[in-house]
């Protein structure tokens, strides 16, 4: 492999023209892709990232409902203990 094989392609966009915009031009100059295709993939990658996103969002709301669970299950085997204890003075 030469040097000229290892450098990176360089793209130039308008500064004003928007993300999915250089994607989309990308798709089509290196894939070589019709810009119907362009547009599923764009899609598609849209659909992921807000599965994903709401995923990160369930994971959370479930992390807070199993440290809640857990947080719940501590204080009632403190109060378990603690009636025992009571019950125990209480036949001495």
């Amino acid at each position: 492999m030469s040097a000229d094989n290892l450098a990176p392609t360089r793209y130039w966009y308008i500064p004003r023209q928007g993300f999915e915009a250089r994607i989309r031009h990308r798709l089509q100059t290196d894939l070589g892709l019709e810009d119907a295709a362009a547009d599923a993939i764009l899609c598609l990658r849209t659909q992921v990232l807000e599965l994903q996103a709401q995923l990160h969002v369930l994971e959370v709301e479930l992390a807070a409902q199993t440290a809640g669970q857990n947080l719940r299950l501590t204080h009632y085997h403190e109060d378990y203990f603690e009636a025992n204890w009571i019950e125990l003075e209480f036949r001495e």
